[in-house]
């Protein structure tokens, strides 16, 4: 297998053939793949051929057996299955014997031509903490990979880490961001470009720098609702530069952090919330 570039994440990259398994949505795949390519200054068109997309759902022995075959003209390094339930073929994927054979099924993937690492995409739990990012289903599931990866939304971005198990060095959080991105070469019927969002690498300290943004805003917003109490969402985003959809948004992650609630319909600052609006002064407060 010969090196690939390591500008993107500034590892070492295996260069090779990689398949994605895809039960639902191929479409939206290949056009993340072609702005991804486009964003990266990679010549999409010559790496199309090496880049397989398997757009059925089929079991994973006929997923394998395909692989099997083309894998004898070339060899893959990489295979992606989207998602474990999308291609969940049992009754229940809470049962135990039922979630941990079939995650068992997928293990062959591993032997075919090039010994690829395969990657099983798989949610959480409905509602999880980011102490709780283990696979929907049985726990014999976990007992049958190598590692359970992680992906925790943050402010603006995603942290990448690991859970509850890893056959191999541990490794500290990675940081990315997300971008709105698009290209040339898709587009809409009306030629317009489609943006999608991308994952870039980033820093940690750039992440707190956005996060600190982000808290920023969150008090401005209080703010604004304390001071224009009657108020809309559409004026209250005038207050603070942001639209009427962003401050919806912004309301409901507010409200699971108890910093607002609804009363009559209408959103309301709590006594958690304003005391947020000013944390020095909460401070003074609590020294005095």
């Amino acid at each position: 297998m010969r090196p690939g570039r390591e500008g993107i994440l500034g590892r070492p990259v295996t260069k090779g053939r990689t398949a994605y398994c895809v039960a639902e949505n191929p479409d939206d795949v290949r056009m993340k793949f072609m702005i991804a390519a486009f964003l990266l200054n990679i010549d999409f068109d010559a790496i199309a051929d090496r880049i397989l997309i398997l757009d059925q759902r089929r079991s994973p022995e006929d997923i394998a057996a395909e692989l099997r075959l083309l894998g004898q003209m070339e060899p893959f390094v990489y295979v992606c299955v989207d998602t474990f339930a999308a291609f969940y073929d049992g009754k229940q994927i809470n049962d135990p014997i039922e979630a941990g054979n079939f995650a068992r099924r997928w293990r062959p993937l591993t032997a075919i031509p090039g010994k690829p690492a395969v990657v099983i995409s798989s949610h959480p739990v409905k509602g999880a903490s980011e102490s709780q990012l283990i696979p929907y289903g049985s726990g014999a599931i976990l007992n049958e990979v190598d590692g359970n990866l992680t992906l925790w939304r943050t402010n603006g971005g995603s942290s990448l880490h690991w859970q509850g198990k890893l056959r191999g060095l541990e490794f500290e959080a990675l940081q990315f961001r997300f971008e709105l991105t698009s290209s040339p070469d898709v587009v809409d019927k009306q030629g317009r470009e489609i943006q999608l969002p991308t994952m870039r690498p980033t820093t940690a300290e750039a992440v707190e720098d956005r996060q600190a943004t982000e808290r920023n805003l969150d008090r401005a917003l209080l703010a604004a609702m304390l001071d224009a109490p009657s108020g809309t969402q559409a004026e209250w985003g005038l207050a603070i530069s942001r639209t009427k959809a962003r401050v919806n948004m912004r309301l409901r992650r507010l409200k699971t952090e108890k910093l607002v609630e609804d009363l009559a319909g209408k959103s309301t600052v709590t006594a958690k919330g304003k005391r947020a609006v000013d944390p020095k002064k909460e401070a003074k407060q609590n020294d005095d």
